[in-house]
């Protein structure tokens, strides 16, 4: 959460929802503050979100925040586990970390809190 106000513009109220659902596989829209243009596409705001994954927040406690996408191709099925990651997707990456399988199994819920927590995706 720290790293998170470093960088993201969030109000008292957006913190209190952050720190309601972080666990829950929860991204959250928010304005992007000191986020730059060349992560953001040149958007005003910026999904984030904290990992509930061990190693994610150990590479984040040594290395800072980080920039990611998802584990598979705009429309496909997303993997729940290292083997259900299309070859296409490892051939385009430097590195792939087996972490063992997604504790939720599912894409996370996306809430805008830019635009009074509209559920983007359940």
């Amino acid at each position: 959460m720290e790293q998170l106000r470093e960088y993201c513009d969030i109000s008292p109220g957006q913190g209190r929802t952050i720190e309601a659902k972080r666990d829950l596989g929860t991204t959250f829209i928010l304005d992007r503050g000191k986020v730059p243009d060349f992560i953001t596409g040149g958007l005003s705001t910026v999904g984030a979100r904290i990992p509930a994954s061990g190693i994610c927040n150990l590479l984040c406690s040594m290395a800072g925040p980080m920039v990611s996408t998802s584990a598979n191709l705009s429309g496909d099925v997303a993997p729940a586990d290292f083997s259900d990651i299309d070859k296409d997707v490892l051939d385009r990456v430097d590195i792939a970390i087996d972490a063992g399988r997604c504790k939720i199994g599912r894409p996370s819920t996306i809430i805008d809190l830019t635009d009074g927590g509209k559920i983007l995706r359940a």
